[in-house]
């Protein structure tokens, strides 16, 4: 895209390309912008971080940050929702419609643990390679519960006792 038209006014940079045009702050950082008609506006807390955007189609996210600028929430206006630990990484997420999913990682931050709200489970060895799956079918009996595990791909049903 060539540039037609860059003008700094006050605190602001407005910058025309094209069909598209930008609103940048002081900090240089993204505003507002409207390509082909779709308008989209950023908001952004004391550290530059984006706490909040927003576009012409109603869709919404915020962020929520530790004292630290590390990302620790993020939710949609559809529903969607991640929680996320100090290294960035997501250890809890929800849906518009209910499901979730729970994570643990080992210290170096390798994923070691998956659990959902169906009941369903993962386990991941040391390089964060799938190994194991366990799925609950929910049948519940006078001997317990019944599962199913799934190894290398290969699926064994276990009863409880």
């Amino acid at each position: 895209m060539s540039l037609i038209n860059n003008m700094i006014d006050g605190t602001y940079t407005f910058v025309k390309k094209d069909n598209t045009i930008e609103i940048h702050n002081s900090q240089n950082k993204l505003i507002y912008k409207n390509s082909h008609g779709i308008e989209e506006w950023f908001d952004y807390d004391t550290n530059g971080n984006q706490i909040h955007y927003k576009n012409s189609h109603g869709h919404e996210s915020w962020h929520d940050y530790d004292t630290n600028g590390n990302q620790i929430h993020y939710k949609t206006s559809d529903g969607y929702e991640s929680w996320y630990d100090t290294n960035g990484n997501e250890i809890h997420y929800k849906t518009s419609n209910g499901y979730e999913s729970w994570h643990d990682y080992d210290t170096n931050g390798k994923i070691i643990h998956t659990k959902y709200s169906n009941g369903d489970e993962s386990w991941y060895d040391s390089k964060g390679n799938f190994i194991t799956k366990e799925m609950f079918d929910r049948i519940h009996n006078s001997t317990g519960v019944n599962k199913i595990v799934e190894i290398d791909g290969k699926k064994y049903k276990l009863t409880a006792l």
